[in-house]
């Protein structure tokens, strides 16, 4: 027995290896590679999709840590505006109460430096005008006699404070004695300066005339001086001046022929010199009323 069991060992030992062989090769190790491969699949499926999973969790808390940030990012920018639009109101309404302070105290400085000093020139002008009214009158008078009209020479501050004195006079309504001042000073660009600063149809349309009969003579004649240089200023007041002379007047009966005769050649050498002038049609015009004033000599 023991025999046939050896005999039939070794007689099936190759074929049961050959089967066992093929069992491993065909059934085993197939079933094993699928087991793995599923075990494989499995894990790599769970790996992935733990994967996913965290990067999508880390994705939301990335996604609202940045809504966070955002938020704090537009709420630091509301208060860095809200920030600038307060001091910048608190800045402005500073400076604009400042300013508002500021302009009181100069105005109110103003009014009373501007009060004293009108009194005071005012004062001064009225007092030295009385101690030279006389003076003024009379050199008036005698620029008429001598009917000089050459400007004098005067240095510029003087110019300027007699400048000054005059305005003052028209300031305070005393127009005759600012013509007196200006045309005894016998500087004819200040007797322009004065007439430039008023309105000859408002000044001439007075009733009475503020000008006395001397100085409309003494201001004909000064004018009349210069006829080219402010032509149309000059023929307004001449034109004004000579419609209210006075012929009744004694002085204006003593001096006119003589001033006016002055006035006659001045106008006729405008025409021959400047025969083109837009103004010579006006300055024609007042040679005829000039020559109207004259008397007619006789044969």
């Amino acid at each position: 027995m023991e025999v046939l069991s050896l005999s039939l060992l070794t007689t099936l030992r190759p074929n049961i290896s050959e089967v066992c062989k093929d069992i491993f090769t065909q059934i085993v190790i197939p079933r094993c590679e699928k087991a793995l491969d599923r075990i494989f699949l499995q894990v790599h499926e769970t790996f992935t999709q733990g994967t996913t999973d965290y990067i999508s969790q880390l994705q939301k808390e990335l996604d609202k840590m940045r809504q966070q940030l955002v938020k704090g990012s537009e709420l630091l920018a509301e208060y860095e505006t809200s920030s600038r639009q307060t001091r910048d109101k608190l800045s402005l309404s500073l400076q604009s109460e400042l300013q508002i302070n500021i302009q009181k105290t100069l105005n109110s400085m103003q009014d009373y430096v501007n009060k004293k000093l009108t009194e005071t020139i005012k004062d001064s002008i009225s007092k030295e005008f009385q101690s030279h009214k006389s003076l003024i009158e009379d050199s008036v008078l005698s620029a008429v006699r001598s009917r000089a009209v050459t400007p004098a020479s005067h240095i510029v501050d003087q110019m300027q404070i007699i400048q000054a004195q005059i305005m003052q006079l028209v300031a305070t309504g005393q127009i005759n004695a600012a013509f007196q001042q200006a045309l005894s000073a016998s500087d004819l660009n200040l007797v322009v300066y004065l007439c430039d600063k008023l309105n000859p149809e408002q000044l001439f349309r007075q009733n009475p005339c503020p000008l006395p009969q001397a100085v409309l003579l003494s201001l004909i004649q000064q004018l009349s001086a210069d006829m080219t240089n402010h032509t149309d200023l000059k023929y307004k007041y001449l034109e004004e001046a000579i419609m209210n002379l006075d012929t009744n007047n004694s002085m204006t009966k003593e001096h006119l022929p003589g001033i006016l005769s002055t006035l006659q050649k001045q106008l006729n050498s405008f025409l021959s010199h400047n025969p083109g002038s837009k103004y010579y049609r006006k300055i024609k015009m007042l040679l005829m009323m000039t020559q109207s004033l004259l008397p007619v000599p006789t044969k």
